[in-house]
């Protein structure tokens, strides 16, 4: 039985979720009735219980035929085939079996669902700042090659503008090293506050 902050945790993160336009889903094995609360309580529309382990496999793989990115959490034995069908699959920290854990290609150091909120927002972060790196190091390639072209260009110009936009990269790089996490929920715990 979940505890009031892990209700918590749980509600946010899976708002947060469906806030960046990620469908959620639960598939359980307990029973269907126990799983329907659960997912009343979290307001998710999609859910099954009495999932065996070939349920969610072929769930999975059904989202996946309908062209669908999964991202599969889990914590338990049965969730092993799952997760390695899944697209990208998370093990949850300390709840995890070693079997799901071993089969994940995440895994979570706190069972917190906000976690992995905390992950997909500087992983999407990371990416926009590997996209606008690249464009501005070959944005400053074609212009010296321009200018070179039009007999302007000259060879300690284009030092220079080279070591500028090193500079320049690492310097954005170094913006990830500053991020601080999502904004928090009240009463959500901090990674300092190990309560479950």
């Amino acid at each position: 039985m979940a505890n009031s902050s892990q209700r918590l945790c749980a509600g946010a993160s899976l708002a947060w979720l469906q806030q960046q336009g990620i469908s959620c889903h639960i598939l359980s094995g307990d029973h269907p009735q126990a799983v329907k609360s659960v997912a009343d309580r979290l307001q998710l529309s999609s859910w099954q219980g009495h999932c065996q382990p070939e349920d969610k496999h072929r769930r999975i793989s059904e989202l996946q035929q309908q062209d669908h990115r999964v991202i599969m959490m889990g914590d338990g034995i049965n969730d092993a085939p799952a997760l390695a069908q899944a697209d990208v699959s998370v093990a949850m920290g300390q709840l995890g079996s070693d079997l799901a854990r071993s089969s994940a290609d995440i895994n979570l150091m706190q069972d917190s669902l906000w976690q992995f909120c905390e992950l997909l927002a500087l992983s999407k972060r990371t990416l926009t700042l590997v996209r606008l790196n690249i464009a501005l190091a070959l944005g400053i390639k074609l212009l010296f090659v321009l200018l070179t072209l039009m007999g302007l260009g000259q060879l300690w110009m284009a030092v220079l503008a080279d070591v500028g936009a090193s500079l320049l990269v690492i310097s954005l790089g170094l913006s990830l090293v500053r991020w601080s996490g999502l904004p928090r929920p009240a009463g959500l715990p901090t990674l300092a506050d190990p309560r479950p």
